[in-house]
């Protein structure tokens, strides 16, 4: 081993976290000892139950509002029929009597994870002449995917909205700079990818309109651009005229995304 005068060091995400799951679980298991229970059973006696589903519970950073979409106990329900784990777990204390020396063992355990949705998240899209998309975004790419998430995001929502969308080879991403969104949130929580895609949809929503009217246009045009329909719209805006002047739209949007308060954090 190579001697060194500082400690090891290695990257971590939510140091503390496994710790003080395997601290709490080591309780639980200790109380159904002592009681002589399952412990899958102290668990579910553990459980947020639906009339107590509340955001802010015992000092939270909200106060109390009702926790909708609460899964985690149907998920918890579903899972021990799935493997059938009630009868497996008979199978093992059956085994465990009759046998000595080998034992069998069973566990179920639940995780909870607080996902913290940023206020304010904010995507600005911009549609260049010739077709391709430059997002900007308040998230910044870590290697979380949140690109190709946020990429595959726009361009299904112009699909959907229009008809058509961009081909993800059209679409790129401005660096991270408060040149161009300013006052940007946090990067965290787990929802920042998800976050900023709901505002690019904003800004697609706000875009979608201003290119309809160039839809009969571009289908019926003589001179197809390489790429498609998309490219052909795109085209179309740009060479609108008033008159004998051209009058191009503008293919600019910003958006920005406010999530419910009981969306905002949620375990």
């Amino acid at each position: 081993l190579p001697q060194q005068h500082k400690p090891a060091r290695a990257f971590t995400r939510a140091p503390g976290g496994i710790e003080a799951i395997i601290l709490i679980e080591a309780v639980i298991e200790g109380v159904a000892s002592q009681l002589s229970l399952p412990v899958h059973k102290v668990r579910e006696a553990n459980f947020i139950r639906s009339k107590f589903t509340m955001l802010g519970l015992s000092g939270g950073l909200l106060d109390p509002v009702p926790l909708g979409h609460y899964t985690n106990l149907a998920l918890w329900d579903a899972l021990k029929k799935k493997v059938e784990y009630e009868s497996r777990l008979a199978s093992a204390l059956t085994f465990n009597k009759e046998n000595r020396w080998k034992k069998r063992g069973i566990s179920i355990v639940p995780s909870r994870f607080n996902c913290m949705a940023v206020l304010g998240a904010t995507s600005k899209v911009d549609i260049f002449e010739d077709g391709s998309v430059l997002i900007s975004t308040s998230g910044v790419e870590m290697g979380q995917g949140l690109h190709t998430r946020m990429g595959q995001h726009v361009s299904s929502t112009f699909a959907k909205l229009l008809g058509v969308g961009p081909p993800m080879s059209a679409i790129r991403f401005a660096e991270n700079s408060s040149e161009i969104i300013p006052n940007a949130h946090t990067s965290g929580g787990s929802t920042t990818t998800e976050s900023v895609s709901y505002a690019a949809e904003i800004a697609v929503q706000d875009l979608v309109p201003r290119l309809k009217p160039f839809m009969k246009a571009a289908r019926s045009r003589k001179a197809k651009r390489e790429g498609g329909l998309w490219f052909d719209i795109i085209q179309e805006a740009i060479e609108a005229k008033f008159l004998i002047l051209g009058v191009p739209i503008k293919l600019t949007a910003i958006g920005m995304f406010f999530p419910s308060i009981p969306e905002l954090a949620y375990d």
